[in-house]
């Protein structure tokens, strides 16, 4: 055992394991050996193995914290959240004054949508342990999702002050000072998100791009994160290649085809493509910083991305004996975003939308959600295209042939309002957060109007506000 634990500790995780193994062997009802052996094969990035062995554990040892609190949080990475919470829960039955089972059971809460449960008990955690500053950096999580900004930015800071090199309450941080339109603090802030677990770097044997001149060299600029964010900055390639540079960009295959017209650009590669030689390299989400983004200078040259004109005509000839206005549908984002439930409204809240008189609809959603809406009173109005939609480039086909498009925050609204289509985003309480606070319109989309929730949760009201401004709407 204690031979495993050093070799675990100097990294030599497949040294560990087989000492682990061998201890196993020698006494199989060892349960430190098995919670160990859990450790290890997690580390090693297998997680079924890691739970089997804490599993086993707990068999041997039910009151075993560790591993109840360790099982707890990998079924909370997996999506389980009720299995999560359990397992926290009889960490702290077993040990009420565990910390660990305290902070992860208020994620699993969080994450649950009970924030208030959250905060209670992260704040019984910081009763145990003032100084715990992941117990502070996720209150400002919770707090953020009740609104509760000023103290939300409150526990970030307190967290820092704590932990100074605390990258995610620093990336944290960094959104809700953007959240505020504070750009010039957030941009700085949110630089530390490639200090955190689930933002690593580019390991490329040439510069990271800072902003200096780069005349005469090419760079490469690359994906970072999901399809929207990738839509939603792809609008400082032009600037980048005006100041002289080669472009190489890479962007996920899904939008490949999309960005064939995108200005600026001399070489279009998709994500795992070897790229050509180039200089330096920057991702798409560290240009705000670096050409000092503020909100009125956001830049907004609008369109930025086209459709592929005779698939767009396609799609005019297909919708064109459909009478009234034409508008799209978009009801759900990626499922599995931690934070989908608060920005999904899913198809039900769609029903008064589909009541409007004069109007046809096309469902653009695409994915397992896309069935949803054959329980929504009145869906057999809606033109279901998003099922057959193969990427993005088809998607704005289809756009480019709406008069109007409605959305959740997801990947679609930032192809619409990139594409300058008049665009109306549902949005929760708490948005995103490029979407701001209050405003009605976006500085990023100046085709965008902006719904709100109105109390958390009130998606039928977002929804009712739309249908009685769509039967006034001429487009």
């Amino acid at each position: 055992m204690e031979q495993g634990i050093a070799l675990r500790r100097q990294g030599k995780l497949g040294e560990a394991e087989a000492a682990y193994r061998a201890a196993i062997a020698h006494d199989p009802d060892l349960a430190e050996a098995h919670y160990n052996l859990g450790v290890v094969r997690h580390a090693q990035g297998h997680a079924a193995d890691a739970m089997q062995s804490w599993r086993r554990a707990i068999e041997l040892k039910p009151d075993f914290v560790p591993a109840l609190n360790n099982l707890g949080s990998a079924l909370l990475e997996l999506g389980d959240i009720a299995g999560a919470m359990a397992q926290h829960r009889r960490a702290l039955a077993a040990d009420p004054r565990s910390l660990g089972a305290r902070i992860n059971l208020g994620n699993a809460l969080r994450l649950a949508g009970d924030a208030e449960g959250a905060v209670a008990e992260y704040r019984a955690a910081l009763a145990l342990a003032p100084g715990a500053a992941m117990a502070e950096a996720n209150m400002g999580l919770a707090l953020r999702d009740l609104g509760r900004l000023a103290e939300s930015e409150a526990a970030y800071r307190r967290a820092i002050a704590l932990k100074p090199d605390y990258a995610a309450a620093h990336k944290d941080l960094g959104m809700l000072l953007l959240l505020h339109d504070r750009y010039d603090e957030g941009w700085r802030e949110y630089q530390w998100r490639w200090q955190t677990a689930l933002h690593r770097p580019r390991n490329y044997d040439r510069p990271w791009w800072r902003g200096e001149d780069i005349a005469g060299k090419t760079i490469l600029l690359h994906m970072d994160q999901g399809h929207g964010d990738t839509i939603h900055f792809l609008r400082y390639v032009p600037m980048v290649a005006a100041r002289g540079a080669g472009v190489v960009l890479e962007v996920q295959p899904a939008l490949q085809r999309l960005c064939a017209r995108l200005a600026g650009v001399d070489t279009l590669i998709a994500a795992g493509e070897t790229p050509p030689s180039f200089d330096l390299f920057c991702p798409l989400l560290d240009l705000p910083r670096i050409f000092g983004t503020r909100l009125e200078t956001i830049p907004a040259q609008i369109p930025y991305l086209t459709a592929e004109p005779g698939e767009a005509d396609a799609w005019r000839r297909r919708l064109a004996a459909k009478p009234g206005r034409k508008v799209g549908l978009v009801w759900a984002g990626n499922a599995a975003f931690s934070d989908d439930f608060r920005r999904s409204p899913g198809a039900a809240p769609l029903a008064p939308l589909l009541k409007v008189e004069g109007v046809s609809f096309v469902s653009l959603q695409a994915g397992p959600e896309a069935k949803a809406l054959d329980a929504v009173p009145g869906n057999e109005k809606v033109e279901r295209a998003g099922a057959g939609f193969h990427d993005f480039a088809d998607t704005a086909a289809c756009i480019a042939a709406l008069d109007l498009v409605i959305s959740s925050c997801t990947s679609v609204p930032h192809l619409a309002g990139a594409m300058g289509k008049p665009l109306w985003l549902a949005l929760g309480d708490v948005p995103d957060w490029r979407w701001g606070l209050e405003r009605k319109h976006s500085p990023w989309y100046p085709t965008a109007r902006l719904f709100r929730q109105s109390t958390p949760g009130d998606w039928a009201g977002v929804f009712q506000r739309m249908a009685n401004a769509l039967k006034s709407y001429k487009g």
